[in-house]
């Protein structure tokens, strides 16, 4: 779907709109005048490349979102991600991870063991699931596999100052009776 253009009813309002702009202005030729603004804006609307619509385009989108707080939208847009390519693994991790914020535990858990299956626990640059699903655990309140879970993915990214703290909670939540 990379390349496609706006709906069609914005393709038709926008020249509308730009004749009711040129008459405004003064023009009355009906988008010809070579020095209107609003006449030069449609030949350059007509050359402008294609939006992106391309998952990896939607998944950015639900990035932005999610860092915006406006978590419904940004699973809006992760699952639009998910209808042009099923298997993008970060837009299925952003939804996963917005349902464990907002208290979907079990669904979030379930989606999360899931892509880690699919990728595997031994590759490091996929460590960021087992974080997300050991922080689920953890926000469930399922320490034992918290921990267990945590420590595998500390295990891959020993560094990662996040997935440390993450664990130290979980082993802190952990040996509380």
């Amino acid at each position: 779907m990379t390349g496609t253009r706006p709906p069609a009813a914005l393709l038709t309002a926008l020249p509308a709109a730009i004749l009711v702009a040129s008459a405004l202005t003064g023009c009355m030729t009906a988008l010809s005048c070579p020095s209107c603004p609003p006449c030069q804006a449609l030949p350059a609307y007509q050359a402008a490349p294609p939006l992106d619509t391309s998952a990896a385009a939607y998944y950015a989108m639900g990035r932005s979102l999610q860092a915006a707080r406006r978590d419904a939208e940004a699973v809006k847009a992760y699952k639009h991600a998910l209808q042009i390519d099923p298997h993008h693994a970060d837009a299925s991790n952003g939804i996963a991870v917005v349902y464990a914020l907002h208290g979907h535990h079990a669904l979030a858990i379930g989606m999360l063991r899931e892509l880690v299956a699919r990728a595997g626990e031994k590759d490091a640059s996929q460590a960021y699931l087992l974080n997300n699903l050991g922080y689920a655990y953890l926000l469930d309140s399922q320490y034992g596999p918290a921990v267990t879970t945590l420590e595998k993915a500390v295990a891959l990214t020993p560094d990662d100052l996040g997935m440390l703290r993450n664990l130290g909670q979980a082993l802190n939540r952990a040996s509380q009776p």
